[in-house]
């Protein structure tokens, strides 16, 4: 089980549309918070529950590199997931 993980409910999504990223902990002892990450850049900081954190975002077209690091107690404090490439492409017209 990796430490912590990222996965989104659509891939590739839409345009305009919301997407749910979720990031879990490899063991729900620890509390923190995740900060969501495209790029170097921090789109949300959550905290987590249960071992998860979720942030909905919404994208332009395009392709992302989205990431997600801990922030908490016990040994992943400051672990992060892989990366996760989303791709979202234009909406129907």
């Amino acid at each position: 089980v990796a430490p912590l993980t990222i996965a989104t409910d659509h891939n590739p999504g839409t345009a305009g549309q919301p997407l749910n990223f979720v990031a879990r902990l490899g063991d729900s002892r620890y509390a923190g918070t995740i900060e969501f990450r495209n790029g170097s850049q921090v789109v949300g900081t959550v905290p987590t529950g249960s071992g998860s954190a979720m942030l909905p975002l919404t994208f332009a077209a395009g392709i992302y590199r989205l990431s997600a690091v801990f922030h908490g107690s016990g040994p992943f404090d400051a672990i992060a997931a892989p990366e996760l490439v989303q791709v979202v492409n234009q909406a129907a017209p």
